[in-house]
């Protein structure tokens, strides 16, 4: 009987290291592979600045290209303007000379 109780108490413990064993092993995996949110988390504060400089960049580059075509569509309604323009002269032009040929000038 003593041999059994013996044994016994020897599975209880080994039963109680395997369940030790078994939560280690659990923290440990929970270390090594986190889930996938953390591993972001984590990503966007180790890469808090480098993101943040990129983000201002892009905001920056967009910001130039509005301010590019702005320009560029200002440059075009002057020269559009300064068509038009020409061919208020031309016209002008043609009808006074139509006018004096009419007369016999």
């Amino acid at each position: 009987m003593n041999e059994i109780e013996n044994l016994r108490e020897i599975l209880s413990r080994l039963d109680q290291k395997i369940d030790n064993l078994e939560t280690k092993i659990d923290k440990l995996q929970k270390k090594l592979s986190p889930p996938w949110w953390k591993s972001f988390a984590k990503f966007l504060v180790n890469n808090f600045f480098t993101i943040l400089t990129l983000v201002s960049l892009l905001i920056i580059a967009w910001k130039a290209w509005e301010f590019y075509n702005d320009i560029y569509n200002q440059i075009e309604n002057v020269r559009s303007s300064a068509d038009s323009l020409r061919n208020i002269s031309t016209g002008a032009k043609n009808s006074i000379r139509g006018f004096f040929e009419g007369l016999g000038f």
